[in-house]
C-alpha cells in the first residue's frame, strides 16, 4: 500500500497527461464541497514509491477482456 493524498494522485494524473490541471480539478472539487488533503504525502525521500505510482498512471487502460499488466 502506498500512502498518498488526493493532490498527489491528481498531480500524477497530470504528469501522465490524463488530466490537464491537477490544481483545477482540485479547485472544482473544493467548490463542490469536497475537501481533501492538499499536503503532499509522497515526499522526495520516497522516490521509488513516486516512480511506481507514476508508472501505473502512465499505463494504457486495459482492453475489455484483456489481460492486465499485473497478470502478465
Amino acid at each position: 500500500m502506498i500512502s498518498m493524498t488526493t493532490l498527489d494522485f491528481l498531480q500524477g494524473l497530470e504528469e501522465a497527461h490524463r488530466i490537464n490541471s491537477a490544481e483545477e480539478v482540485y479547485r472544482r472539487a473544493e467548490d463542490a464541497g469536497r475537501l481533501a488533503s492538499r499536503r503532499a504525502a509522497l515526499a522526495a525521500s520516497h522516490e521509488r514509491a513516486i516512480a511506481a505510482v507514476k508508472e501505473l498512471l502512465r499505463r494504457p487502460r486495459d482492453e475489455p477482456g484483456g489481460e492486465s499488466e499485473i497478470e502478465r
